[in-house]
């Protein structure tokens, strides 16, 4: 996993943990231990960060449930496209 792959995915937990509007870029670059510089280097704004730690949440739920209906023994099942 790449380091922007890490921010990301530590983003969003922080965003669904304590709320889009209370985390702000300071408290992401210091839970992660980066500069808030590194983070701007990688993202122009929280908008943009924000906006891929949806699309990977959604991502995930989308594997997630590929993987259920793939397990499921029901040939009625449609094929899940994500």
């Amino acid at each position: 996993m790449t380091s922007r792959e890490l921010i990301i995915e530590h983003a969003m937990k922080m965003f669904v943990s304590h709320g889009v509007k209370a985390v702000r870029m300071d408290d992401i670059a210091q839970e992660l231990g980066v500069s808030k510089r590194t983070l701007y280097e990688m993202f122009e704004d929280k908008e943009e960060l924000l906006y891929q730690s949806v699309k990977l949440f959604l991502d995930q739920g989308c594997l997630r449930r590929a993987k259920q209906i793939e397990e499921l023994d029901n040939d009625i099942v449609p094929q899940y496209l994500c």
